[in-house]
């Protein structure tokens, strides 16, 4: 891969990567009001409701989860290896790396580690 497509593709995951920083503020804040409101009240009705996962604690999960994949995609962009299935060695589709730019596997592998029957891989 030439130095000008690396570039740009650090570039794009670099935009990704500060549009996901911009959630995870977003989403710390609300958990933060969430926990604030839930440590107000001063009981619950059931007990059971103290032990729901707060939606904004999952998404806070996911965020960093994404952070973290997106600083791996960008070190195999500096590897020359970005965009290579991580199972099968073949070029990831570009349509697959604009939706999820962090993938490290095609559909069809990714599909088989998932426990998904795909019969393009066949």
């Amino acid at each position: 891969m030439d130095e000008y497509i690396k570039e740009r593709i650090r570039k794009m995951l670099r935009q990704k990567q500060q549009e996901f920083e911009e959630k995870l503020i977003k989403t710390r804040h609300a958990f933060r009001r969430e926990i604030s409101v839930n440590n107000r009240a001063s009981t619950k009705s059931h007990i059971a409701e103290c032990f729901v996962p707060s939606i904004n604690g999952k998404r806070l999960e996911n965020l960093e989860k994404c952070l973290q994949k997106i600083d791996e995609a960008i070190s195999r962009v500096n590897e020359d290896i970005y965009g290579i299935c991580e199972s099968c060695g073949k070029q990831i589709p570009l349509g697959r790396l604009r939706l999820v730019p962090f993938a490290r596997e095609c559909v069809s592998c990714k599909n088989l580690s998932n426990g998904r029957v795909d019969v393009r891989h066949s």
